[in-house]
């Protein structure tokens, strides 16, 4: 690696070689150490080659008595390249002024982005800015725990906050608490219904009074799980909290509609572009106002930035125009895609459960595609509510367990 970074800042010169015994000049550079690089013959009496200048000193002596005509054709080099800079001291200046302003905007945050869109996404980008995450601020001074704690101690719906700096961009990654179901206390008494109409295939009861039976057709609402549970003979009881296991075959009948005609983009090759510099939230025009575009657009969006270091980003707005025009749909792919949707949505909503069978009807009219779907299913059907009186009359007074 140290090799390659001196071989490449070291002078190197071309040299055009005449002479009608050019081999005698190759082989006197080779006795005497001169190592030539690039030896091209362009005629006869001619050669190229290249050498490192510091030892182009020692060529009079290497030359002397060979009839050689030798000349020097190139210089190359890193300082052959800053030579002409380096003679225009203004340029030298701002050039350096340039790097130490580049190195100073790199100690502090222009950017705050956030991965991934989110309803959120503003609400934290402001919470961020209050304590102290914005851009501006010095790296140094951003303490990533203390911020990441305030922000979740604010907002108390996320779950986790990730800051990622990377450069003079600080990244923004967060999850949301997913909703805690509501669950009743084990010491409150309550007891369990059916959810969904279906025939039950599984009623296991740990806890509390069983009221229907395996085998048997139950209606949404019914009683599957009593918490009032009977001692002796008296009609005496206590209040249990219900618990027990729960499966049924269910029964969907659902469908979907889509038109049976799309409508389909021509572009008619008209583009237009637009681009906007972009400094800290600040927009700078670099085309013309348009006026009116067209009726109807894509528009594609192309974002680069100038320097990693500054939020100074050049984008460029491309809009381009099309007309549409009504044709048919592909029947068959759009049947597969509703067939898709529809058992991906029922087999979303089945609780501990699946599709035993199903069967599809589709359907073409009114210039409509309806995929009607019949299935199967098992699932648990039990709903946990607490007890009340009203549901579930108690036989008398209730005896001291």
């Amino acid at each position: 690696m140290i090799q390659t970074i001196l071989s490449a800042l070291d002078t190197k010169v071309l040299l055009s070689v005449t002479s009608p015994d050019s081999e005698r000049f190759v082989n006197g550079c080779l006795n005497a150490g001169v190592y030539l690089r690039q030896v091209r013959r362009v005629d006869a009496l001619t050669l190229t080659c290249r050498m490192r200048a510091a030892e182009f000193r020692r060529l009079p002596g290497i030359v002397r008595g060979k009839h050689c005509r030798v000349r020097i054709l190139k210089k190359s080099g890193f300082v052959q390249r800053a030579l002409p800079y380096i003679r225009r001291p203004f340029f030298l200046l701002g050039f350096i002024g340039a790097l130490v302003f580049l190195y100073a905007a790199s100690a502090y945050v222009w950017n705050v982005t956030i991965a991934h869109n989110g309803a959120r996404d503003s609400e934290i980008l402001r919470k961020l800015a209050e304590f102290g995450l914005r851009p501006g601020v010095a790296i140094s001074e951003i303490d990533e725990g203390q911020i990441k704690e305030q922000v979740i101690s604010a907002l108390p719906n996320l779950s986790w906050v990730g800051i990622f700096l990377r450069g003079s961009t600080a990244e923004i990654d967060y999850r949301l608490r997913a909703p805690t179901p509501e669950i009743i206390p084990l010491d409150e008494p309550c007891s369990i219904y059916a959810a969904k109409d279906g025939v039950l295939t599984k009623l296991y009861v740990y806890q509390g009074k069983t009221v229907a039976s395996v085998g048997e057709t139950v209606m949404r609402g019914d009683l599957l799980v009593s918490s009032v549970v009977p001692i002796g003979e008296e009609g005496n009881f206590v209040l249990s909290h219900a618990l027990a296991d729960t499966e049924a075959r269910t029964w969907y009948d659902i469908e979907s509609t889509v038109p049976a005609t799309v409508q389909k983009k021509v572009y008619t090759g008209n583009v237009l572009t637009k681009k906007y510099l972009v400094f800290q939230n600040q927009r700078i025009n670099l085309s013309p106002d348009y006026g009116k575009i067209y009726e109807e657009y894509d528009i594609i969006i192309e974002k680069q930035q100038v320097v990693s270091v500054l939020p100074l980003t050049v984008v460029t707005e491309k809009y381009v125009e099309y007309t549409t025009e009504e044709v048919p749909a592909d029947l068959d792919a759009e049947q597969k895609r509703l067939e898709a949707a529809l058992t991906e949505t029922l087999s979303a909503s089945l609780v501990k459960g699946g599709i035993l069978s199903s069967r599809f009807e589709p359907t073409v009219a009114d210039g409509a595609l309806t995929v009607r779907m019949l299935c199967e299913c098992y699932e648990d059907i039990a709903e946990v509510r607490p007890y009340s009186p009203a549901d579930e009359a108690p036989p008398q007074q209730p005896a001291n367990p």
